[in-house]
């Protein structure tokens, strides 16, 4: 007797038990369900759902680049990467958004995007998982708002990297500017050291030139240079030298713009620039004669009374006065923002009064110590 109800306890413990485990496995199965359908809603379009192509990749109906890009990345299909975040970085780094040309003539943005997550968040992840913000935050140096996502990580890392790219093919403009990730920092700061030595004149340095001190020395990078041949074009036009001296200058600017499309290594680029730049040289000797005492800045002395019964030469200061209105605004309307002064002059103007500060400026910093007059 003592037996039997031995083996019913036993028996009882034993359903019980298994009953148990059977709701313990409902209650997993309806977790892992909601978990899946989580993970799932969260997983990149099939690239069977694309509605639309950027840059070759397919977008889905929210606007997200579908599964062939991550494909192509190697990015976990937890990873939904927004196209047109990637389409406004192509079109600044691949257009004239950044500078007077663009930086690359193309950038394989899956293969960058893959190779950076490899390198800087493959070790942190776990697919289907959130990383954890603290380690995050931690090892990697960013912050990020509470509800954060993987996508978020991902951006916010590869956005604070800088815009140096190692799946591109950079412009020449992009290499001269440092944004070609093969050449070494040491070759660019001798490729500066090269241009600095070998900088085109300015034409506001010439010898007869209220301007040649005031201009600094320093090479302002390749868009400097350009800026230059434009002045030569500009004061050439605007105080009518010689046409065959306007057509130079207008050839000079016309070559360098050629020069600077052309696909070349720094070598090469230093090669065929100092060849353009000795035969600027030679045409600056002719625009200095040419120029005569043209950006000679010469403000009347109000207090000085010309002695007009013994002067043999009719001729007052207006002359002079004339040729200095025509140069400040001139100098004005080329350079119309402080930015610019600042660029040129090598000081601050205020934002809010370009051009009055600028006169100013002139009327302050270029007047002679002797003022010539006949009389």
């Amino acid at each position: 007797m003592i037996n039997s109800y031995s083996n019913y306890i036993n028996n009882t413990d034993i359903l019980n038990s298994n009953k148990n485990t059977q709701i313990n496995n409902n209650i997993s199965s309806k977790q892992r369900f909601k978990q899946n359908k989580e993970i799932n809603l969260n997983l990149v379009s099939d690239k069977s759902q694309a509605m639309d192509k950027i840059l070759d990749y397919g977008v889905d109906k929210d606007g997200f680049f579908t599964s062939d890009f991550n494909e192509a990345a190697g990015l976990p299909k937890d990873y939904k990467i927004y196209a047109n975040w990637i389409k406004d970085l192509d079109q600044t780094l691949t257009t004239i958004k950044l500078g007077s040309q663009a930086l690359y003539d193309y950038v394989d943005w899956a293969k960058e995007l893959g190779h950076f997550y490899k390198e800087n968040l493959q070790n942190f992840d776990k697919f289907g998982a959130n990383f954890n913000k603290e380690q995050i935050e931690r090892e990697l140096n960013i912050t990020l708002r509470d509800n954060f996502t993987k996508n978020d990580v991902l951006q916010e890392l590869f956005m604070s990297k800088g815009l140096k790219m190692k799946e591109a093919k950079s412009t020449l403009y992009g290499k001269i500017n440092g944004f070609d990730n093969n050449i070494k920092q040491k070759d660019m700061s001798e490729f500066y050291a090269f241009m600095q030595k070998n900088q085109l004149k300015d034409a506001n340095k010439i010898e007869k030139s209220s301007f040649k001190n005031i201009v600094s020395d320093t090479w302002m990078g390749i868009d400097r240079e350009k800026s230059k041949l434009q002045t030569y074009v500009s004061y050439a036009v605007s105080f009518h030298l010689d046409s065959s001296l306007v057509q130079k200058a207008k050839d000079f600017e016309s070559e360098f713009d050629n020069l600077m499309q052309e696909d070349l290594t720094l070598d090469e680029f230093k090669t065929k620039y100092l060849d353009f730049k000795q035969r600027h040289d030679e045409f600056v000797k002719e625009f200095e004669t040419a120029m005569g005492d043209n950006l000679l800045v010469k403000p009347i002395d109000e207090s000085f009374k010309p002695i007009q019964a013994e002067s043999k030469n009719k001729e007052t200061y207006k002359d002079d006065n004339t040729r200095n209105e025509l140069v400040k605004k001139l100098l004005q309307t080329k350079f119309s923002t402080s930015e610019e002064l600042e660029l040129l002059f090598g000081m601050k103007f205020s934002n809010d009064d370009d051009t009055g500060e600028f006169v100013k400026f002139l009327s302050q910093n270029t007047r002679p110590k002797i003022i010539d007059i006949k009389a």
